[in-house]
């Protein structure tokens, strides 16, 4: 959401200052990908994310200790990064997902005390929006839901 990107922003540049990597994906930073690296931001997701993020995972792993593995990224299809001399880069466009239900459920386990907060949590998967709004981007870019 566009109201929420200052604060995105403020708190990557205090994760980045803590030494942590910085990835960021929806409508705003996918729109404006250099605002986004240029703000805190080390690795902008355009699109669907859940498929890049388990390639960015493995490339990741796979740097040797190196925190931003360029040469690896530039080989995930689908994301924005800087290169080392501060170049922005986009490794392309990638394919949509056809099928939303071959995604793998999330695992709330990783959602500490969800027991104790949530009697049930909704997931619900989709893409786009039902309506037409003239100020939104969200058909416009990817389709009605």
């Amino acid at each position: 959401m566009n109201n929420s990107i200052p604060r995105t922003y403020s708190v990557a540049t205090q994760y980045k200052d803590f030494g942590a990597l910085t990835i960021a994906g929806g409508s705003h930073v996918d729109a404006l990908p250099q605002e986004a690296l240029e703000s805190g931001i080390d690795i902008v997701v355009h699109d669907e994310g859940e498929k890049i993020i388990l390639e960015l995972r493995e490339i990741l792993i796979s740097g040797h200790g190196v925190l931003l593995n360029r040469p690896g990224l530039s080989q995930v299809k689908g994301i924005s990064f800087l290169d080392d001399n501060g170049a922005y880069i986009f490794t392309g466009k990638r394919q949509p997902i056809d099928d939303l239900d071959e995604l793998a459920d999330p695992d709330l386990t990783l959602i500490k005390f969800l027991k104790k907060r949530w009697s049930y949590l909704p997931i619900n998967r989709g893409r786009g929006c039902n309506w037409n709004c003239e100020f939104c981007i969200v058909n416009k870019r990817y389709g009605k839901y």
